[in-house]
C-alpha cells in the first residue's frame, strides 16, 4: 500500500511541475465476478485513482493514470467471500461538453491493464485461501475497458460513475470461465 501512495505522489508532483492537469478521485467500487455465467453477490469496496491529462485538444483529450480498485464479493450459498486488490494503469480518451462556464459533462472511453496485487478467499469455516493458487486460481493480469461519465462543477469538482469490464477469462483453467465487471461511484478534484 505504501508503494501505491508513493507512486501516486510521484505522479502528482510530476504533473504539477509540468503545469499539467491532474485529477484525483476516490470512491466506491461495486465489482463482481461471474463464474461460468453465475454472478456472486457484490459488496462495496474502495477505489482511488490519479489521472494525468497529457494531451488537450479543446473539447477532447487523452489521459493516463494509476488506480487502486478492489473487488469484494461473496457467495451466500456457501458463505464464501473473496477480496481482490488491483493496481491498474488506465489509458483513456475524454470528451468535455461545456453546458455553462461552471458546469460540464465529460465522457470517457478507454482501456486498462491491471495486476491483482493481493487477494484472499475466506470459506464458511474461516479457512483462508490464496485465490491465485492452484489450477483453478485467478490470473493476476487483466486487461479491459475503462469507461466513465461525470459532471464537472466549477472546473474543479468531479462527480461521476464508471464501468470496467475485463476482456479475457480471469481463471487459469480453460474449463472455468471467469469475467470481472465493476461499476464505480467517484468524487474527484482537478488541479
Amino acid at each position: 500500500m505504501r508503494k501505491i501512495i508513493i507512486s501516486i505522489a510521484i505522479l502528482a508532483i510530476a504533473a504539477l511541475s509540468a503545469n499539467a492537469q491532474i485529477r484525483i478521485e476516490a470512491g466506491a467500487n461495486l465489482g463482481t465476478y461471474k463464474f461460468n455465467n453465475q454472478s456472486m453477490d457484490s459488496q462495496l469496496a474502495p477505489k482511488a485513482a490519479v489521472y494525468y491529462n497529457f494531451i488537450d485538444f479543446g473539447d477532447c483529450g487523452l489521459e493516463a493514470g494509476l488506480a487502486f480498485t478492489q473487488y469484494k464479493i461473496e457467495n451466500s450459498d456457501n458463505k464464501a467471500t473473496m477480496t481482490i486488490s488491483n493496481i491498474q494503469l488506465p489509458f483513456r480518451g475524454t470528451y468535455c461538453l461545456d453546458i455553462t462556464d461552471n458546469f460540464a459533462i465529460v465522457g470517457v472511453l478507454g482501456l486498462y491493464a491491471g495486476y491483482a496485487a493481493d487477494g484472499k478467499t475466506v470459506l464458511s469455516d474461516s479457512v483462508t485461501n490464496d485465490p491465485f493458487d492452484g489450477e483453478y486460481g485467478m490470473k493476476r493480469f487483466d486487461f479491459g475497458s475503462d469507461d466513465a461519465l461525470f459532471i464537472k462543477i466549477m472546473k474543479k469538482l468531479c462527480i461521476g460513475v464508471g464501468y470496467q469490464g475485463s476482456f479475457f477469462n480471469l481463471c487459469k483453467s480453460k474449463d472455468v470461465q471467469v469475467e470481472g465487471n465493476a461499476i464505480s461511484f467517484n468524487l474527484g478534484f482537478i488541479f
